[in-house]
């Protein structure tokens, strides 16, 4: 099964979990930031897979707004690692996807698969919105 599968995947039974429970789709919200908040871990877990200084994990994207979150949302968490060389800069693909194979193996509960994004430097969205879990 491909990664972005088995994330899907496991996001939507989360999910079904969560809404079966009684919960709605902005609960369900709530609590995953307020779970994901709490995963200081993360910065650990993503040097290890990473092999680079991390310097900031922050939940970013729609699960941050009220009303923006759908059933088809990813859960987004950002990572910003340092700098290897002038210029190396911006989200970089290529360790996102290096980090997001490891993330698959390790759902976050209650929330499931969240979706790493890897920024060399700053981490950029395009909201200027995130919630810090952990500085270095």
């Amino acid at each position: 099964m491909t990664s972005s599968l088995l994330r899907s995947l496991t996001r939507l039974l989360v999910r079904e979990s969560a809404l079966a429970e009684g919960d709605d789709l902005e609960s369900y919200r709530e609590h995953a930031v307020e779970s994901l908040a709490q995963q200081k871990w993360l910065l650990s877990y993503a040097e290890s897979v990473l092999r680079r200084k991390v310097l900031e994990v922050a939940v970013v994207g729609s699960i941050l707004r009220p009303g923006r979150f759908t059933e088809s949302s990813d859960a987004d968490v950002a990572f910003s690692v340092a700098p290897l060389a002038p210029g190396e800069g911006g989200l970089d693909e290529e360790l996102s996807q290096e980090l997001q194979q490891a993330l698959v193996q390790d759902p976050i509960d209650p929330v499931g698969v969240v979706n790493g994004l890897v920024f060399v430097g700053p981490i950029s969205t395009r909201d200027g919105r995130k919630l810090t879990i952990v500085t270095a």
